[in-house]
């Protein structure tokens, strides 16, 4: 039986080999009690080392092997003491009995288990070797030990719980950029679980079901690779594939390798054009005759991958001894008859249409697809030379009208100067020939694409030039347009804009409907309307809402104005005089005058004959001081009061 010896603490450290590096502050407290209360009841294992200095000088002479959480409580509840086996060991020796120790716990970290499996394998020990001592299976310990590849900020995220084991087992398998684009594309604070994983990696991978040999219904092509999908450890599907956690059914399984599917993707189009060798036009005779078949070259989309794909196979195409013809070169409609359809069949014996392999890019990469075009002009049988020449004037003319384009923009732009807003320039004469004709054209073009149908037969609306060019031929027509455009705006015009002109020019076009309208329409007020006015009547108001005036027989009664007016005026002759007239400041005759002017007030007539402005008393204080301001002198008379209304008394 082996020793056990009490060691003073400070003379222990803990070994860095230990591979267990977290430990539950909680759980570890409630050992530190349990032992207080209890004593420790299993000693720990140490071996002698060579003497190392603490922080605090004191000399360490003992390395802690197994034990390592006892160690941690004993020194958390205040021991000086450790009971302790102290063995000769060597490094190797230390660190198989701390691996060994750690990897039998119920709760042993996945990541600490995985450093132990990566140090064992290190140290020369095989997979087999190690699933067979700790009782796990080869593929066990093969995928701890590729846990070891996470990033360490994935790597913690495991640790503290906010990423999920199942998807850290997918994420390690991937290079270390596309893991930190993984840990950007998740917040801290979001539980990453495995469908967060598997979603991420798909985007990586290449979808097969999607493969041009898939599509072909070649399933079993070989080609690039070497290998058919079926039987190739980078399929998802297949047991052999490293991420076999995200294996899938045929519809969903993925390439995990997209360089070699690109590869393979490549020689099947490739192959494609060489099984139709003894059709495709070649390089060393590059005519383009009736019954072969041409690859050409559409303009390429996508991301800059996408079309590096495509160059990267036109090169293998040329590179074969095939020609590629740029299509706007040589190729301008391109029919939509499907390839059985017999009116294609029709078109091509007739030698309307050319057979064609287009080679194009868009998000996704290279595509090669087989479709029919007509011919440019005159180029039908050409050779490459002929081609060649008339792509180079093509461009040539492209390039001037482009020029010639912007030249004709800055013009524009230099006219648009000349016609800002500014009002002044415009004037009141009869418009003349040359502006009736450009406001004709510009109605034109905007016109109702029936009147376009009509006039130019064509309803596509045409450039201002083709409707100038249409009213300088038909100036009979300009009138037909102008009215068309009037029309065309009382049409969709809101009655509540436009009801008075649309009955005007209604009366003038159609006089028989517009009347019976008119009759309909006032059948149709007394129908619908008349309750609510007579409601409104009773109450005293209009039919919009204001308050009608009262009768001549309900207004109050002035004392006579004038005397009053001329004795004030004779006292203050330079004055504007204000009577106080109940809750209201009133004005009269040319005092009237002057006080609705200032203030913006209403001018009013008192007994049908005599100027009266006014404002309530509360509103003194406002317009006082813009008539004091106005240059004014004012002069107030409170002896001007309304006569004392009589009432009879119900008997």
């Amino acid at each position: 039986m082996e020793k056990i010896q009490e060691i003073n603490l400070y003379e222990i450290r803990p070994s860095a080999m230990n591979p267990r590096k977290t430990f539950d502050k909680e759980a570890l407290q409630e050992l530190a009690d349990n032992i207080k209360s209890q004593g420790l009841l299993q000693p720990i294992t140490v071996r002698p080392v060579d003497e190392l200095l603490n922080v605090d000088g004191t000399v360490c002479h003992y390395e802690v092997v197994c034990g390592e959480r006892r160690y941690r409580a004993v020194k958390l509840n205040g021991s000086k003491t450790i009971p302790c086996i102290v063995r000769e060991l060597t490094d190797e020796q230390a660190f198989d009995a701390m691996i060994t120790e750690n990897l039998q716990r119920k709760d042993v970290d996945p990541t600490e288990e995985a450093f132990a499996f990566g140090e064992l394998a290190k140290r020369g020990q095989t997979t087999e070797e190690i699933a067979l001592r700790f009782g796990k299976s080869t593929r066990f310990v093969l995928d701890r030990i590729k846990l070891n590849k996470l990033i360490p900020e994935l790597m913690l995220r495991v640790k503290d719980g906010t990423m999920a084991l199942s998807a850290a087992m997918i994420i390690c398998k991937l290079d270390e950029e596309q893991q930190q684009k993984f840990h950007s594309s998740n917040r801290n604070d979001t539980f990453i679980n495995k469908y967060y994983a598997e979603r991420f990696c798909n985007s990586l991978f290449a979808y097969i079901s999607n493969s041009d040999w898939v599509k072909a219904k070649r399933p079993d092509y070989d080609g690039g690779c070497g290998k058919p999908c079926s039987q190739c450890e980078y399929n998802t599907k297949n047991v052999g594939c490293i991420f076999y956690e995200m294996k899938a059914e045929d519809e969903n399984a993925r390439c995990i390798d997209k360089e070699r599917f690109l590869d393979k993707k490549m020689a099947f189009l490739m192959d494609l054009i060489i099984e139709q060798d003894d059709v495709i036009v070649k390089q060393e005779d590059a005519t383009l005759e009736f019954g072969k078949t041409a690859v050409i070259l559409e303009t390429s989309y996508g991301t800059q991958r996408d079309k590096d794909e495509v160059e990267e196979f036109v090169k293998m195409v040329k590179a074969a001894g095939y020609a590629v013809f740029n299509r706007e070169d040589v190729f301008e409609n391109y029919s939509w008859y499907s390839k059985e359809d017999e009116r294609l069949k029709e078109k091509l014996a007739n030698h309307e249409i050319y057979r064609c392999m287009c080679i194009s890019g868009y998000y996704g990469g290279v595509d090669l697809t087989e479709r029919y075009y007509t011919f440019k002009k005159d180029l039908a049988g050409a050779d490459s030379e002929t081609i060649t020449e008339s792509a180079t004037v093509a461009k040539l003319a492209e390039k001037y009208k482009k020029a010639h384009d912007k030249c004709l923009e800055r013009r524009a732009q230099a006219y648009a100067g000349l016609f800002s807003w500014d009002v002044d320039k415009l004037n009141g004469d009869p418009l003349d020939e040359d502006e009736l004709n450009v406001l004709a054209a510009y109605m034109l073009r905007h016109s109702n694409y029936y009147v376009r149908n009509k006039l130019l037969g064509n309803s596509m609306q045409p450039p201002v030039e083709v409707a100038y060019d249409y009213v300088l031929k038909h100036p009979e027509q300009r009138n037909v347009i102008f009215r068309d455009a009037l029309r065309e705006h009382l049409n969709g015009a809101l009655p509540s804009m436009a009801c008075t002109v649309q009955q005007k020019i209604a009366g003038k076009w159609c006089g028989d409907e517009a009347a019976k309208i008119e009759q309909n329409f006032t059948a149709d007020v007394e129908k619908k309307c008349s309750k609510t006015a007579k409601e409104l009547d009773d109450m005293g108001y209009t039919t919009d809402g204001k308050k009608k005036p009262k009768k001549e027989s309900e207004k109050p009664k002035l004392p006579p104005v004038a005397p009053q007016y001329k004795a004030m005026k004779e006292k203050h002759p330079d004055a504007v005089i204000l009577f106080r007239v109940g809750d209201f400041y009133e004005s009269y005759f040319q005092d009237a005058v002057t006080v609705s002017n200032t203030l913006g007030i209403v001018l009013t007539k008192r007994n049908g004959t005599t100027n009266m402005a006014g404002f309530p008393h509360h509103a003194l204080d406002k317009y006082l001081p813009m008539l004091t301001r106005a240059g004014l002198r004012v002069a107030i008379c409170d002896q001007l009061d309304m006569p004392e209304k009589t009432t009879k008394r119900k008997k």
